[in-house]
């Protein structure tokens, strides 16, 4: 997909996270590429290419979250036919 400035970049899209318990959090992401070793009997294997952390966020209780409204990002990937749901 493209960026704010029109750059093609590789971008996750996570419609479905939800964190039920109040707190500070990080979601760890860790990218792998799986694959299939005949050489060692049909085992799978993977190769880990990357791995990151967010921010810090802080998760409130549902009586006081506010959905924050889209950002122009979120316009534009909407825009490209990006699967997210705005919860408004």
């Amino acid at each position: 997909m493209e960026d704010l400035q029109g750059n093609i970049g590789l971008f996750f899209i996570f419609p479905d996270v939800s964190i039920r318990f109040r707190g500070r959090f990080q979601l760890g992401i860790t990218a792998v590429n799986i694959f299939k070793s005949y050489s060692s009997g049909g085992i799978g294997l993977a190769a880990l290419l990357a791995t990151t952390r967010t921010n810090a966020f802080d998760v409130l209780p549902r009586s006081e979250y506010k959905a924050v409204g889209l950002t122009p990002l979120t316009q534009d990937f909407l825009r490209q036919g990006a699967p997210i749901f705005p919860l408004l």
